[in-house]
């Protein structure tokens, strides 16, 4: 199967139309997304229709224009000039002795582009250009160097799989783990205040919310009454450490020894 490249523009136009296609994406959002009108966006569909995703790639990539000066010609372009040993023609005169013995018909300007870019230079070019020619030259080699670097691959920038922290699966059922926790933020102005908020693990849905000035136990009320009075009383609730929920005293892991907060008497 041929390997079809497509460009970043390429591959969006791509993935809008064929998820117009599928029905996932309606033609006026597509208009929207790809900057086209509706007949521009048929077109696209009809085109994906018949040829699939090659009907999105350019006809023209990687094919030379009909104009473009074949590689062949510039290669005897490059040696005649390297023939003459003793005294090189300037480019004017180079050009006129393609033309008159050769039958190749080229302008000067192209001739010199040829030349320039092979490295070759007329006896006749002038101090600013060489030191323009000179600069690129070294700017290129420079950039050839860096990509010659092997430079480092993102997996090994990757933590061990073995090592790090799986995530948690969510709940499955609505009621059976609801998170708590509060986020400080200028909410309303300069004024900093704590949104405290609770959400069901298995849907992700907001059961509870309350603003206060601080985190506190009367927020976390606040939140608790919300969601016995909507949803009645879940299963668990998962909180950080903070004292609010829990406290144990230091330097022991024994259960004896925890002290039940407020909250966690309610």
């Amino acid at each position: 199967m041929k390997r079809i490249e497509l460009t970043v523009n390429e591959i969006k136009k791509y993935n809008v139309i064929k998820a117009v296609h599928h029905g996932k994406k309606t033609k006026q959002r597509a208009c929207v997304e790809l900057t086209l009108s509706l007949r521009q966006i048929n077109r696209l569909l009809n085109n994906y229709v018949q040829f699939g995703k090659s009907a999105f790639s350019h006809k023209n990539k990687k094919r030379s224009p009909k104009h473009s000066l074949p590689e062949s010609t510039k290669t005897f372009i490059v040696e005649l000039y390297q023939s003459f040993t003793n005294l090189k023609p300037n480019v004017v005169h180079f050009t006129e002795i393609l033309k008159q013995e050769h039958g190749i018909n080229l302008t000067d300007t192209t001739v010199r582009t040829i030349l320039y870019n092979h490295g070759m230079i007329s006896p006749k070019t002038h101090r600013k250009t060489v030191k323009r020619l000179k600069q690129q030259k070294k700017v290129a080699q420079q950039v050839r160097h860096e990509l010659s670097i092997n430079l480092p691959r993102s997996c090994e920038f990757l933590a061990d799989s073995d090592t790090i922290h799986p995530s948690r699966p969510r709940k499955k059922y609505c009621g059976e783990l609801i998170q708590m926790d509060a986020s400080q933020f200028r909410w309303f102005g300069q004024t900093v205040s704590h949104l405290h908020v609770a959400i069901d693990d298995a849907s992700g849905n907001i059961v509870g919310a309350y603003f206060a000035p601080q985190e506190t136990l009367t927020g976390y009320y606040q939140v608790l009454h919300q969601i016995l009075t909507n949803y009645g009383i879940p299963a668990a609730f998962l909180t950080d450490r903070r004292t609010v929920f829990d406290y144990q005293r230091k330097g022991t892991q024994q259960l004896q020894d925890d002290t039940m907060t407020q909250f966690g008497f309610a």
